[in-house]
């Protein structure tokens, strides 16, 4: 389960503590890209053999799959879900907003506008 951090309850150091450095995997991950920019669908079916060992036949998803995927979830996991959805929808809805952060002593203030 994903660990729920609240602001102010947390010391910002844990919040963004790294543990170990990642591999840079950016090359990788332009070429995988690229290959299904090109290939398409195929590409997909490829890398889904590759890495998750399934042989699909199809990339959509059913609505007898979704039923039984939903029904094998909490439902306190649902509403999880939807309440972060919910606030990404709202923060994608503000064109302007302020973030107050405190550093060494000092209090910074950021404005950030979204440009459309």
């Amino acid at each position: 389960m994903i660990r729920i951090m609240k602001f102010g309850e947390i010391p910002d150091s844990e919040i963004f503590a790294r543990d170990e450095k990642g591999a840079d995997v950016s090359g990788i991950v332009s070429g995988i890209i690229a290959d299904v920019r090109s290939r398409g669908d195929a590409a997909l079916f490829d890398y889904c053999s590759r890495f998750d060992k399934a042989e699909l036949s199809c990339l959509a998803v059913t609505e007898k799959e979704l039923d039984e995927a939903f029904a094998a979830v909490e439902p306190k996991f649902l509403e999880i879900l939807e309440k972060a959805a919910r606030n990404i929808c709202s923060f994608h809805e503000i064109d302007t907003f302020l973030i107050v952060k405190e550093f060494k002593n000092h209090l910074l203030r950021f404005f950030i506008t979204k440009f459309k």
